[in-house]
């Protein structure tokens, strides 16, 4: 929600209305149409982690996509939802969500991964194989240029071969807690086609 709050590109004032849906609670569509402004379109920011429920929402508001040029922001989790690839399924509702890979298949490096990997198994590979490849060629290159440990230096992305890596750490109270890539792609799905960006 912040990142639609802070937005310094959007010359539009923003006009935001939270409304709270407790654990086993259902989407109360007149109480959300009662918030929403009509001279503008609506964008929705589902925060729910479960695919399944996710799904039962935007079912919810599927109908009232059109009149209300609803536009749908959910969780990464949402990727689980094999619905979105249907063309009849969220009719004219744009639906995005985020995530950290996207396995291109028509780009040279995973047609190398294919084709080495149908060689020598017999079959075309699934998406864990682009990944697992991906992240031992990015973390062995790093560890053969810089030895170990090489933290200081995992902001190198000269070795990413099909993903994007922006790898930071991650603090709490000031102590470096983990490691993370904040490189994301945007998903969206209408009316069955994906594309990213």
């Amino acid at each position: 929600m912040n990142y639609f709050k802070q937005d310094v590109l959007n010359p539009l004032p923003g006009k935001f209305a939270e409304m709270e849906i407790k654990e086993g609670g259902t989407l109360e569509i007149r109480s959300l149409i009662k918030k929403i402004d009509t001279t503008y379109g609506t964008t929705i920011l589902l925060g729910l982690l479960d695919p399944d429920m996710t799904y039962q929402y935007l079912k919810i508001l599927s109908p009232y996509a059109k009149r209300f040029g609803l536009k749908v922001y959910c969780m990464p989790t949402s990727e689980a939802i094999k619905a979105f690839s249907k063309t009849d399924e969220f009719p004219g509702m744009p639906i995005f969500y985020t995530t950290s890979y996207i396995v291109d298949k028509i780009t040279p490096a995973s047609m190398y991964i294919n084709r080495q990997y149908k060689k020598l198994m017999g079959s075309a590979p699934a998406d864990i194989v682009y990944k697992g490849f991906e992240s031992l060629y990015f973390f062995a290159h790093l560890m053969k240029k810089y030895g170990v440990p090489f933290n200081e230096k995992i902001g190198d992305n000269s070795y990413t071969f099909l993903t994007p890596y922006k790898i930071v750490t991650v603090k709490e109270k000031g102590v470096a807690r983990f490691y993370e890539n904040k490189f994301l792609y945007i998903i969206r799905y209408e009316d069955g086609i994906m594309n990213y960006e």
